[in-house]
């Protein structure tokens, strides 16, 4: 063999290490997806909630009218 046992311990870590952050790398794509899709279901969550309160202002200004109509009369 023309290498030495010390060479053959450096590239055999080496690809050791290139494993364990490819690993690493994974678990921080897994995580940043998670993440990706809590944010994303908070922020259904907070525009359906927009959307209801909206809804209750339009519904409350009309209640409103219609008693001011109803007062007029």
């Amino acid at each position: 063999c023309l290498c030495n046992h010390g060479d053959l311990f450096k590239v055999e870590r080496g690809l050791i290490n290139s494993s364990n952050s490819w690993q690493k790398r994974t678990v921080s794509e897994v995580q940043l997806m998670h993440n990706l899709g809590e944010h994303k279901q908070v922020q259904e969550r907070r525009e359906w909630l927009q959307r209801r309160l909206h809804g209750w202002e339009i519904q409350n200004a009309l209640n409103v009218l219609e008693e001011l109509l109803k007062s007029q009369e």
